[in-house]
């Protein structure tokens, strides 16, 4: 007999929803393991999704077994309950759940069926401790930036490259536009010849919906072998992932780092006048464009052959440099500066088909956005 505390169940349950596979083509994945030993429950959940993937979370408990059920029915359950709960089981395959004057019986299956979730650390080479809050705000900035709807291409991943010493880089890439970023963390790696691992997004995203406390210390351990092994050991949260094994790009390449031309931006009246211009910007026939003519001030214009023409003009501070003139994407325009959280955002460029760069003040994000070649 098992008696847990209902608080403790629901928030395990919460937090392995994320990284459920939501349509797994092995049906085992459509279970959770359970199993009770030592005074702790663990369930674990896999997905194949984004790769080989194993979610864990442990938590205080009493009874010993072990069985499968799918995770689907047990969070129905778990969400009807409003008391501490009784697990218990009967025979090999069901497991009983009882809640107040409430009692379900779910029908399960044998743990042997579940995948085994790897786990290596002997050829672990690079590590990281770093609080929750400071990774997963890192990540957000640079996972705005990838795309998850090419799997296993280096454009759905986020790259952890510990080229630099003692120093965690964060980098994510659509093709169209890059984000980079340093976190504050203690890293160190051990073997040189192995320094960047690229971390699917979607692992990511479900990654950054744990809603745990932001001072947590979240352990990352990179292997040789592919595979990412992740802790928050105050938590009972622990999981493996596999690593994306397709090149990445020389991402430092595409980072202009010698622009003639820098102009500090007013951010909220520059979003409001994006967004106002993108009923003409986003037409159809437009391309999704905004041109921009910088120099005392932030001219923006837009055209539609179908709807007609926008122009707005915000204020901005010449840093430097000649006045410049080049076309963005509006939409990736207006989320770069949105990133910023009402900081200042540097804006810097060298023609109408050179990289635009924003720097973030006070930080060390870094976003580039591909420009759109000007309307004759």
């Amino acid at each position: 007999m098992n008696n847990t505390d209902i608080k403790s169940v629901k928030t395990a349950i919460k937090r392995l929803k994320p990284f459920a596979d939501s349509k797994p083509t092995l049906p085992i994945l459509n279970y959770v393991k359970v199993q009770a030993s030592n005074g702790k429950l663990s369930l674990t959940i896999g997905n194949i999704g984004y790769g080989t993937a194993f979610t864990t979370v442990t938590i205080p408990a009493t009874g010993e077994y072990s069985l499968c059920v799918k995770f689907a029915d047990l969070m129905k359950v778990i969400d009807k309950c409003k008391s501490d709960i009784h697990f218990s089981t009967k025979g090999l395959h069901e497991l009983n759940v009882e809640s107040g004057s409430l009692t379900f019986r779910l029908n399960g299956r044998d743990t042997d069926d579940f995948p085994e979730r790897p786990d290596n650390r002997d050829s672990v080479n690079a590590s990281t401790a770093i609080s929750y809050g400071d990774i997963s705000t890192e990540l957000e900035f640079v996972y705005a930036s990838t795309d998850d709807s090419t799997p296993r291409n280096f454009t759905s991943g986020v790259l952890f490259d510990y080229t630099r010493p003692e120093r965690l880089r964060l980098v994510g890439t659509d093709g169209r536009r890059l984000h980079s970023t340093f976190t504050k963390s203690r890293c160190h790696s051990v073997a040189p010849d192995f320094n960047q691992w690229l971390v699917p997004v979607q692992f990511i995203k479900a990654f950054n919906r744990l809603q745990v406390p932001t001072d947590e210390t979240v352990n990352l351990e990179f292997d040789t072998n592919g595979y990412l092994y992740w802790s928050i050991p105050t938590e009972g949260l622990s999981g493996t992932v596999s690593l994306l094994d397709t090149p990445y790009p020389d991402y430092d390449k595409v980072i202009p780092d010698d622009c003639t031309s820098r102009f500090r931006l007013h951010v909220p009246e520059t979003i409001e006048a994006l967004n106002a211009l993108s009923v003409v910007a986003t037409q159809q026939d437009g391309r999704d464009m905004i041109v921009v003519n910088a120099n005392g001030t932030l001219n923006l214009s837009a055209r539609s052959d179908a709807m007609g023409e926008a122009s707005g003009m915000v204020p901005c501070v010449h840093l430097d440099g000649s006045d410049t003139m080049f076309a963005l994407n509006v939409h990736y325009f207006t989320e770069t500066l949105k990133l910023a959280d009402k900081r200042e955002v540097v804006m810097s460029n060298s023609g109408s088909l050179e990289p635009v760069r924003f720097d973030y003040g006070g930080t060390d994000r870094v976003a580039v956005v591909m420009p759109v070649r000007l309307p004759e």
